[in-house]
């Protein structure tokens, strides 16, 4: 049996395969190291950033705070609406979040959420 030799591959040139087989997240950090700039991003105003954060969906801070104040020595306690991560926030939206996160944390024989004239408040039920 006769076999037909296959022909060599092509080498590629070096530059070139270099080029293709750097990921490119690593060619962007490398243009923004040449001092290339985002062109879509614009800053904000601190009133803005406050406006965003408002309405940005808070991962974890209502089992924070509810953790916190389990730990803590405090009978009850109102939740600041006003400032902080629950600032720009509706009362009933707070409220429904904790409660949920009261659910999920089984701490319903430890706190009470009780929404009351547009106030949020944590009241323990364990002391």
């Amino acid at each position: 049996m006769n076999l037909i030799p296959l022909p060599e591959p092509k080498k590629q040139d070096p530059s070139l395969s270099q080029f293709y087989a750097e990921p490119l997240r690593n060619y962007k950090a490398k243009k923004l190291e040449r001092g290339c700039e985002p062109k879509m991003l614009t800053e904000l105003d601190p009133k803005r950033i406050a406006e965003v954060k408002s309405s940005a969906r808070l991962r974890g801070v209502y089992a924070a705070e509810l953790q916190a104040f389990v730990k803590s020595e405090s009978a009850g306690g109102q939740v600041d609406l006003e400032n902080g991560d629950f600032a720009g926030k509706t009362p009933n939206s707070v409220y429904q979040s904790f409660r949920t996160q009261v659910e999920k944390l089984e701490l319903k024989d430890k706190v009470q959420v009780i929404h009351q004239n547009d106030q949020v408040y944590l009241i323990r039920r364990d002391l």
